[in-house]
Order: structure tokens, then sequence, then C-alpha cells
């Protein structure tokens, strides 16, 4: 099979799914970045569009203060790394290298895909979160 994940995606929808309900963590409104290198390297940024400016700092200084840089953090999703396809599970697996959060550098994060047309949608495993069984669903589009 030809590697149908090559090349850039832009971000059409980011949801979580529990017990039959939906939300979108970083609003209906998130954009965001997914890059599929032939040399099986990924990236992808993800963020919510209503993060505030940080107040004190001069436009294009990432420095905000303690509470400003928290809030920030909680409306962003980034990583990157190399990637692995199976066909037969048709699942992609992402090995982070590096990422915003600490706790997800050197895991593997496994995704259930599907293509549509110029769409491909990535779907985690069911992920307890507390009580909850967790699912997310990442829809992009690909850039031409």
């Amino acid at each position: 099979m030809e590697n149908k994940f090559i090349g850039a995606w832009e971000l059409v929808e980011f949801k979580m799914e529990t017990m039959g309900v939906s939300f979108h963590p970083f609003s209906k409104e998130a954009h965001g970045i997914l890059i599929y290198a032939p040399e099986k390297k990924m990236s992808v940024n993800m963020v919510d569009p209503r993060r505030k400016v940080f107040k004190g700092a001069a436009k294009g200084v990432g420095l905000g203060t303690i509470k400003e840089m928290g809030e920030a953090f909680k409306g962003c999703a980034a990583y990157y790394g190399d990637y692995k396809i199976d066909e037969e599970k048709q699942c992609i697996t992402h090995k982070v290298k590096g990422s915003i959060s600490p706790n997800e550098i050197g895991i593997d994060m496994v995704r259930y895909y599907t293509f549509s047309d110029d769409l491909l949608t990535l779907r985690t495993a069911p992920m307890k979160v507390l009580f909850l069984d967790l699912v997310g669903t990442v829809i992009w589009r690909r850039i031409e």
C-alpha cells in the first residue's frame, strides 16, 4: 500500500466522547496541523483559539506569568516523533520523541485510522480518566 499519510493535514475537528456525550476540549473552532514525512517522521500541533495573549509580554515574546502560561498550556497539544503503520490493525503508532507535555515523551500513541476522500480520521482506544472511558477523535483534511 502506498503511504497515504504523507503530507500536511489541517484540523477539521477534535472531540472527546464518553457515555454517548461528546465535547470539544479546544472549542469547535480549534485549529492545527499534522505532518507526516516520507522518512517516517511526524509532527502535530493543535490549539484553542480562545487562549489569551500574555498581558505583560511584548508581541512575539513567549513569556507570561505562571498563571498565564498554565492557562495557555491547557489549550495546546503538540508533539513530534516517528511513526509506524500497521495496515492489518488499521492503526498508526506515533512514537513520541518530544512534546509540550513531558509525560508523553517516550510513549507510543496508537491511533486507529480511516480515510474518506481528502479526510483522515484518527481515533484513540478508550482511555480511562477517573471513572470515565474517553475516546478522542481527530479529523484532518489534506492540505493541497
